[in-house]
């Protein structure tokens, strides 16, 4: 590559001298400035002299001029270690003659590179590839979400297992299977996925995110439900919610009939739980992003959709460990509500409370973005 570049630098100079132009020596026709230029633009018959030297990392000098007027400027050079010769200049008028000057000189050959340099700038490139895939993240929203992300799921696969490729939580999916393209369809009736059990309680703040697609039906199906039954007496029974950590697309009078997240102590009846409310009813039919922040630092917990806040934070002086979560349920109540009918494309579990700007960065990401694999 030195020589090629080396040898197209120096064509202007060899037709220069051919043709009787003006010559010039090497060292003027060449400059090398911290380890690249390009060459001048060459001299032209009857023109003037060759053009000036090009700056640092810059294409072909411009034309010389000739004794009677200014010539053309020279082609532009070819790119600072690419070579190539440009084209001539176009010849001007002389204004104060009827003679017209000279056609500009060729422009300068693409200037020679230095190894260092070279290869310094080759290392460079090679970080600005390679840093993201590294470091995983592009912003500190990213990293944010890559650092607190503990659980997620997405379905990929087949059979009936929910694997949780950030952790060891892996799910039972119960009563159907997993479709094999990244998704899980939950037709209602007994099925729905089975989460292990603590995997909430343990947690000071946290956030729950998923995409799905509901297919309508009746009210109280919940999206997710973690906590345990009153009256249940065993594990995986349902009855009267005694804690639940639920999330519902809508709800029924006389209770606000639209999405809801909800947190219930033990000691408190259905009513008196703790509940952020949504401007609206999920929408049926379409994808739609939900993340549901428990901030036990600020007292708050609040709901977003599609990455924007969704109605007015609730004030949320309880504690996740107030759960007793051996009921861990996507697309299941506490109590005996009807299962959820949507699908399922991801779900995720963070252990902190996410920012808006994360929430954000996590919605516009999408359910599998780059930074978190």
């Amino acid at each position: 590559m030195w020589l090629a570049g080396y040898a197209r630098s120096i064509r202007p100079l060899i037709l220069a001298l051919s043709l009787g132009g003006c010559a010039r020596g090497l060292d003027d026709f060449l400059v090398v400035d911290d380890g690249s230029s390009s060459g001048a633009g060459g001299a032209s018959v009857g023109a003037g002299s060759g053009g000036r030297a090009p700056d640092v990392d810059a294409n072909g000098g411009s034309g010389g001029s000739s004794s009677v007027s200014a010539g053309g400027n020279g082609g532009n050079g070819g790119d600072v270690g690419g070579g190539g010769l440009g084209s001539g200049g176009a010849t001007v008028a002389d204004a104060q003659s009827d003679s017209s000057s000279g056609g500009g000189g060729p422009g300068g050959g693409g200037g020679i590179v230095d190894a260092r340099r070279e290869a310094t700038v080759d290392a460079r490139a090679d970080a600005s590839i390679d840093a993201p895939r590294e470091a995983g993240c592009l912003n500190p929203n990213q990293c944010a979400l890559k650092a607190a992300l503990v659980h997620r799921y997405s379905f990929n696969g087949t059979g009936t297992v929910a694997t949780d490729s950030i952790g060891t939580a892996h799910g039972a999916v119960v009563n159907t299977t997993l479709s094999g393209t990244g998704s899980l369809v939950l037709a209602g009736g007994t099925q729905y996925v089975n989460l292990p059990n603590g995997i909430i309680s343990q947690l000071t703040n946290a956030t729950l995110e998923i995409w799905l697609n509901w297919a309508g039906g009746a009210a109280w199906q919940r999206i997710w439900d973690f906590g345990n039954a009153a009256d249940a007496g065993a594990e995986d029974i349902q009855g009267l919610a005694a804690t639940s950590l639920y999330l519902t697309p809508v709800g029924a009078a006389p209770d606000p009939t639209v999405a809801i997240a909800a947190f219930k102590r033990a000691d408190q009846t259905g009513p008196m739980e703790t509940r952020a409310l949504s401007a609206s009813a999920l929408a049926g039919g379409v994808v739609v992003h939900i993340a549901v922040v428990l901030n036990d630092t600020a007292n708050t917990m609040s709901l977003y959709r599609n990455g924007v806040l969704d109605g007015t934070p609730a004030t949320w002086v309880d504690t996740l460990s107030l759960l007793a979560d051996v009921n861990n349920w996507l697309g299941r109540s506490q109590y005996l509500d009807p299962n959820l009918t949507a699908t399922l494309f991801e779900f995720r579990i963070y252990n902190v409370a996410l920012s808006a700007a994360a929430i954000q960065e996590s919605f516009a990401g999408g359910t599998d973005p780059l930074f978190l694999n």
